[in-house]
């Protein structure tokens, strides 16, 4: 496992071309282990699939830091979308999936991160249940979980951010959904 983690290691990095798009290929191999989605035919313990997400998360770290913030920024925005989207429709996923996109948005720039946080208030609206469901699960995340870390460019995004998102929350709450507002009044408890 150690020596796979290096490959993919080097595989990200300029020697092999376009350093977004090579960051980007090894990104989209690592969503279904950030996910923590078991392979059918695979015997994995729960212990096992959370060594394997905490791996994968210490590797993109890794090579964020190898190649620098200011590269790697967009690349990761696009990972965290593509967990969003690509999280199950089960409650544990979905927390764990919420926590690990905050954990990787604190490595974007200040940019990526109102980038991500414009693109987080459309996925609450799209017509997709699960979808709405993860997005209000996102937001209760981004805004119960505080890095003292992040830059003052981000902090001040979440403050300019923070009533927009608080009444998404509000508002999932009249959701057609059960679902949605079940989530909605979660959040708002948290």
């Amino acid at each position: 496992a150690f020596k796979a983690t290096k490959c993919l290691q080097y595989l990200a990095s300029a020697y092999h071309g376009d350093l977004s798009n090579c960051t980007g290929h090894v990104f989209k191999g690592l969503v279904p282990l950030i996910i923590m989605i078991p392979d059918e035919g695979n015997e994995l313990t729960s212990k096992s699939l959370s060594n394997i997400k905490d791996n994968s998360m210490l590797l993109v770290k890794r090579i964020v830091e190898k190649n620098g913030e200011e590269i790697m920024s967009s690349s990761l925005l696009v990972l965290v979308q593509h967990v969003a989207a690509r999280t199950p429709d089960k409650t544990e996923y979905r927390r764990e999936s919420s926590l690990r996109i905050v954990e990787i948005l604190h490595l974007v720039k200040a940019k990526d991160y109102e980038t991500f946080i414009r693109w987080l208030l459309k996925y609450a609206y799209t017509s997709k249940i699960s979808a709405r469901v993860m997005a209000v699960e996102v937001i209760g995340c981004i805004l119960t979980t505080s890095n003292p870390d992040d830059t003052e460019g981000k902090k001040a995004i979440l403050k300019k951010y923070s009533a927009v998102l608080f009444g998404v929350i509000y508002q999932k709450i009249n959701d057609v959904s059960n679902t949605v507002t079940t989530q909605a009044l979660k959040a708002l408890g948290e």
